[in-house]
């Protein structure tokens, strides 16, 4: 795309002057990142107050140690990687729920970034939904190309963000909870689909932190963090991103 010299000149110094600006930091993931409060009969549930949510932690242990800090929140209950639901969830289209799909147009919205945190897998361990735990790692990588590749988002002269992946936290045995008729098995595939997340960052130069040194999840349903857990996954992601931040772009 051409621009006239005043629409370019215009938007060198919008880039100048987010240079200057705070770090933006988008984070993308599932219900975790939504604030799914676990519930004793499983659904329907609630969401954390945005302080008590992980990203919420997140941009507070930031401000503390970085100055002032945007974190913008995407997270839908339910997003994979790159998996469809073979029926609408809700009214949501099923391949609307995957990550992939819908990374695009979530980072075009949110620029300019500095960082984008992507934490998904723990849905595409789902017994409802038969996907292969290491295709997780080669999925994620794609998603990762994805953001990369938006450099200018929609007609704009941004540069693509710096990414972290957050591969997910350990769950637990769900067989007992109200929701293991879409979990049954879920907790061995869950660690395969984190260690394929692992491995392909390792082969492929993927960022990657590792929330299980973090949180291990033992909530009533196993699945979803409690306040307690966002507040420990926050200040870890928080130390994580700061590393990874360098200037501002």
């Amino acid at each position: 795309m051409t621009y006239s010299p005043s629409t370019a000149l215009a938007l060198a110094l919008l880039s100048a002057g987010i240079a200057a600006a705070e770090p933006r930091i988008l984070v993308y993931g599932d219900s975790n990142t939504w604030g799914w409060v676990p519930a004793e009969a499983g659904f329907p549930s609630t969401r954390h107050p945005d302080s008590v949510r992980w990203p919420g932690v997140m941009e507070s242990a930031l401000e503390d140690a970085v100055g002032d800090a945007t974190i913008v929140v995407d997270g839908l209950s339910g997003r994979t990687v790159n998996t469809p639901y073979p029926e609408a969830q809700s009214g949501i289209p099923g391949a609307a729920l995957s990550g992939l799909e819908d990374v695009r147009g979530a980072v075009a919205s949110a620029l300019p970034l500095n960082l984008v945190v992507v934490m998904l897998g723990t849905n595409d361990a789902r017994s409802d939904l038969a996907v292969a735990p290491a295709a997780a790692g080669a999925n994620m990588a794609r998603l990762v190309d994805e953001i990369r590749s938006i450099n200018g988002g929609v007609a704009t002269s941004y540069p693509a963000p710096s990414i972290l992946v957050v591969a997910p936290p350990a769950i637990g045995d769900t067989s007992a909870t109200p929701i293991s008729g879409v979990t049954e098995g879920s907790q061995e595939r869950r660690r395969a689909v984190s260690a394929s997340i692992i491995a392909a960052g390792a082969a492929s130069g993927l960022d990657v932190f590792d929330a299980s040194e973090a949180v291990t999840i033992d909530s009533i349903d196993r699945v979803h963090i409690t306040a307690q857990m966002h507040d420990a996954l926050g200040r870890a992601v928080a130390a994580a991103a700061k590393e990874r931040l360098g200037p501002a772009r």
